[in-house]
């Protein structure tokens, strides 16, 4: 299965480890403002990382908790995710409620289950067992599979806005001064996902690699980063089990995943995720801003 690809900048790296908005690019004629599908008819649903030990570090997401905007129920969406033995109903479920960050967490269950095949030769017993129990996770139908890719490539009845996460992040690839991205910046720290904030400061962890070339540095960064500012990213999560399907990279912890897969690279990265993450703590923006 094709997933479409879409370049729609730093605010939607989430794709990078959950795969679930490649394929979001407005139709020509929406004037850049996507929409999603109607909801079908269907049944519904019944820690934070730690950074090196040479660096730790406090989550930045955590302190922002009491400022969360009235009504932006997210983290019960992200905790019914988390937790969730059925992808398929927690889908529909959530489609349900964008307004609690159900069309994002809906992406995040396509992009973890819409590619889940048997990798090539002879498989590692903890790379079988994380593919089989995203498998039992995963419980759609090809069929039921096929029709979700469609729902979200179609995306034109609902607006996107809809959606507080997906606000969030789409603001700021539209942000056309430094200001309105330093305010996008500013707002998605105080409403504390920290998916969200991860996305929008990942491009930075690239820059400070400078000329260090590390594959797929924006996917790893933005995958790092979120786990340091609360993620769930424990040994049974869903980007957790994702990346030792994918990758073969399988471990207690994406840390460590990280750096058994990365070798040496390991270091830089976690080196310049630091300094992000210490500017954002800081709120020190003007380091995190688009290169102009």
């Amino acid at each position: 299965m094709q997933i479409r690809s879409a370049a729609l900048g730093a605010a939607v790296l989430m794709a990078l480890t959950l795969g679930a908005m490649r394929w979001m690019a407005p139709a020509p004629g929406d004037n850049g403002q996507p929409g999603m599908p109607a909801v079908p008819a269907q049944p519904a649903a019944a820690p934070i990382m730690q950074a090196s030990p040479a660096a730790p570090l406090a989550p930045v997401a955590a302190a922002a908790q009491s400022k969360q905007p009235q009504g932006a129920n997210w983290r019960a969406m992200r905790e019914k995710f988390a937790h969730a033995t059925s992808l398929r109903a927690f889908y529909f479920d959530a489609l349900r409620n964008p307004q609690d960050g159900g069309f994002y967490y809906a992406m995040n269950v396509i992009g973890v289950c819409g590619e889940l095949k048997q990798p090539d030769g002879p498989v590692p017993a903890r790379r079988q067992q994380a593919l089989d129990a995203l498998r039992a996770r995963c419980d759609f139908s090809q069929q039921e599979l096929d029709d979700a890719f469609q729902q979200f490539g179609a995306m034109r009845n609902l607006a996107l806005t809809d959606d507080p996460l997906l606000r969030d992040m789409f603001a700021k690839t539209k942000a056309d001064n430094a200001a309105a991205e330093s305010r996008i910046i500013r707002e998605a720290l105080d409403h504390g996902n920290p998916e969200v904030i991860a996305s929008m400061a990942a491009p930075a962890v690239k820059v400070r690699l400078g000329q260090a070339t590390i594959p797929d540095a924006d996917e790893l960064a933005l995958l790092l980063l979120s786990c340091r500012l609360g993620a769930d990213c424990g040994p049974d999560s869903a980007v957790m089990l994702k990346l030792c399907v994918q990758r073969g990279w399988c471990g207690d912890s994406i840390d460590a995943a990280l750096r058994d897969g990365l070798g040496a690279d390991y270091l830089r990265l976690d080196r310049a995720s630091n300094e992000v993450i210490d500017d954002l703590r800081k709120r020190n923006l003007g380091a995190l801003l688009k290169v102009r």
